[in-house]
């Protein structure tokens, strides 16, 4: 029995010198964690509009910031409001509001503001978060308005 012991002291002592500090530690042995996100389906921009805190008609004021949404890096926009369809804006709030663009999920580079720089004046559907406005979900962020200025009654193929 004493032999056993020492065997088992020596070969845990010898572990231990040699760095062996238990399971493979190699890099690729390693297992990382993502976090994906799957959002509600919004059917309609009216079914978006009716989920949102509140809905904007504006265009886009320069290329994006970048802000904090969870564990990800999101673009930051800001948009000159043009009339505030539902909801309201924040005390000190005027006329530009500064909107985080949710990212659409796992593996995507687009997020719900994709292609909002080149869409003129779009109808934008948010949520309040503390102090700052995101898009309602990370699929159905906004809409192109009609040429009447109006919102539309569904969604575009290429954009949203």
């Amino acid at each position: 029995m004493f032999r056993r012991r020492t065997l088992l002291a020596a070969l845990a002592g010898a572990a231990a010198l040699s760095g062996c500090d238990g399971p493979a530690t190699r890099p690729e042995d390693e297992t990382t964690a993502a976090s994906c996100i799957d959002w509600i389906s919004l059917e309609t921009p009216a079914d978006a509009a009716a989920e949102s805190d509140a809905v904007v008609r504006g265009t886009v004021d320069g290329p994006p910031a970048t802000g904090r949404y969870e564990l990800y890096d999101v673009p930051l926009w800001t948009v000159q409001v043009a009339e505030w369809v539902s909801g309201a804006p924040a005390d000190g709030e005027g006329s530009s509001i500064e909107v985080l663009s949710l990212p659409y999920s796992c593996g995507e580079s687009r997020d719900a503001l994709t292609g909002i720089e080149d869409a003129g004046e779009v109808y934008l559907f948010l949520r309040a978060r503390g102090d700052r406005w995101e898009t309602v979900t990370g699929y159905r962020g906004m809409v192109p308005a009609a040429e009447d200025g109006s919102m539309p009654r569904s969604w575009p193929d290429e954009i949203g």
